[in-house]
């Protein structure tokens, strides 16, 4: 039981990190026309795991209740090792590169992720330019001059993210009760939350066509 929680607490510490550096690290690659579209899918992947992890732990029941857990658990392996080796080649971020005075770095990470070649005089531009670390000020400046807005956003966010966990655990069990148990019951729930990410996807496409305008 010990090494079972500790060995959750750590994904979970994992997950936890990963989630905002991985949001931040798609934000900064991609254009600022259709950032929120994509952002809005990279949610969009969370609820179609969802799906899929409901169909695989229906199909791994026949093992026997005290085994397939155990199962269930051990296959989230095989998309954490996707992404590790996905991540191989991924190049850091320019902005931290240039940040940290490797300039030729951070050329060639432009580089590979446009897949052309910089002109020559941006390159010198790049080259010339003294970037440093900004001294952050970020949440003194939040808590003291936002402080309201700070206090509105975390207590939202708090009980948002109670109000989703609850969901998830009892989101089947409250279909159950209107007939739909099991796979179906599962699946079903998640794909609500795809429905609705494709419905803000839309939204987003619009707004950002309106504003074009």
């Amino acid at each position: 039981m010990y090494e079972l929680i500790l060995a959750r607490f750590l994904v979970g510490l994992e997950i936890g990190l990963d989630y905002p550096i991985a949001t931040s690290y798609m934000s900064e690659f991609t254009p600022v026309n259709p950032r929120g579209k994509f952002l809005v899918i990279n949610i969009t992947f969370f609820n179609i795991a969802g799906v899929v992890a409901a169909v695989v732990g229906y199909s791994l029941l026949p093992l026997g209740a005290t085994v397939a857990w155990r199962y269930m658990l051990m296959s989230a392996a095989i998309p954490a090792l996707i992404v590790v080796v996905a991540r191989l080649r991924t190049p850091e971020s320019p902005r931290w590169l240039l940040e940290h005075g490797k300039k030729t770095e951070a050329i060639a990470s432009i580089e590979m992720v446009t897949g052309s070649t910089m002109p020559s005089e941006t390159k010198k531009f790049i080259m010339d330019s003294n970037v440093k670390p900004l001294a952050s000020g970020y949440y003194r400046e939040l808590l003291t001059k936002f402080t309201k807005n700070a206090i509105f956003i975390g207590l939202f966010y708090f009980f948002y993210a109670i109000a989703f966990v609850n969901a998830s655990i009892y989101g089947p069990s409250i279909l159950a009760s209107f007939g739909e148990a099991g796979l179906l019951g599962s699946s079903l729930y998640w794909i609500l939350f795809v429905v609705g990410d494709i419905i803000c996807i839309l939204l987003l496409i619009n707004s950002v066509e309106g504003i074009q305008r």
